[in-house]
C-alpha cells in the first residue's frame, strides 16, 4: 500500500469522477490494496469499513451495475486502470534494465519497447512544445545599463 497522502490522493481523483461509494467500490474492486483500510476481502468486509455504504442497503450485484452503466464509474476505472498500468510498466522498466546490465539481449530489446510506451507522454509533451515554439523568437532583453545611460 501506498503513503496515507498517496492513498488519499487517489480517493479524491475518483471522488471527481463520482461519488464515495463508488469511488470506494472501485478501489475495492480492482485495487484492493490501495484501501485506507485494510483487511477488507469481501464486499461486506467493504460496507461495514465505510459508512458511505450504509443504511442504503447496496448489494454487490446494485454496485457492479455501476461499471456498466455509470459514465462516471467508468472513467474513474479508467483512470485508475491507466495509473496502475503506469506503475506495473515502471516495475517491468526497472526488471528489464537490470536484466539488460547484467548482458541479457533479450531484456535489452524488451526495454526499448517498453521505454518508447512508458516515455512516449514525455516525448509527445516536448514535441508538442517545440512546435508550439517553433518560429517563435524571444526578443533580446536591452542591457539595463544602457538604458540607465542612454536616459540621463
Amino acid at each position: 500500500m501506498g503513503s496515507s497522502s498517496e492513498v488519499s490522493g487517489i480517493i479524491r481523483k475518483l471522488k471527481k469522477f463520482t461519488n464515495d461509494p463508488k469511488a470506494y467500490y472501485i478501489l475495492w474492486k480492482y485495487a484492493p490494496h490501495l484501501l485506507p483500510k485494510s483487511g477488507i476481502e469481501s464486499f461486506q468486509d467493504l460496507k461495514d469499513a465505510y459508512a458511505c455504504f450504509n443504511p442504503v442497503g447496496y448489494t454487490e450485484q446494485f454496485c457492479d451495475s455501476w461499471l456498466d452503466l455509470d459514465e462516471g464509474a467508468q472513467k474513474a476505472v479508467r483512470w485508475l486502470k491507466n495509473m496502475l498500468h503506469q506503475s506495473q510498466m515502471i516495475k517491468l522498466y526497472d526488471s528489464l534494465f537490470k536484466r539488460a546490465l547484467e548482458g541479457d539481449d533479450k531484456a535489452c530489446k524488451s526495454l526499448l519497447q517498453v521505454s518508447k510506451e512508458l516515455f512516449a507522454d514525455v516525448d509527445k509533451k516536448k514535441d508538442d512544445l517545440e512546435a508550439l515554439l517553433k518560429g517563435f523568437t524571444i526578443p533580446e532583453e536591452e542591457n539595463e545599463d544602457e538604458d540607465k545611460e542612454g536616459g540621463d
